[in-house]
């Protein structure tokens, strides 16, 4: 099994982050997120990229409860992609 950590934040440097931690045996990797994405043009990125893999919050893959006809609000990316929603402190097999 392998163990991958993964650092999306742009504002943190992971590098201080892992330094207490070293010699550290995960696989890491820093991908920084443009926050600037809104969900249409996140959709648009993973449906041109067609990733093999998308790891996504989970409430980011349903409509908000309060707008429920709002699909411009979650992630439903029309690629066939498997979909991994996260749920906080339970760890993703992927």
């Amino acid at each position: 099994m392998i163990f991958i950590l993964i650092f999306v934040d742009p504002d943190v440097n992971y590098m201080d982050a892992l330094a207490p931690y070293q010699p550290i045996k995960m696989r890491v990797v820093y991908c920084p997120i443009d926050t600037r994405l809104n969900f249409k043009q996140a959709g648009v990125l993973i449906r041109d990229h067609k990733p093999k893999n998308v790891v996504i919050p989970e409430v980011y893959t349903h409509p908000p409860v309060l707008h429920p006809g709002k699909f411009v609000l979650y992630l439903h990316p029309k690629s066939p992609s498997a979909s991994y929603p996260l749920t906080r402190s339970v760890p993703v097999r992927v």
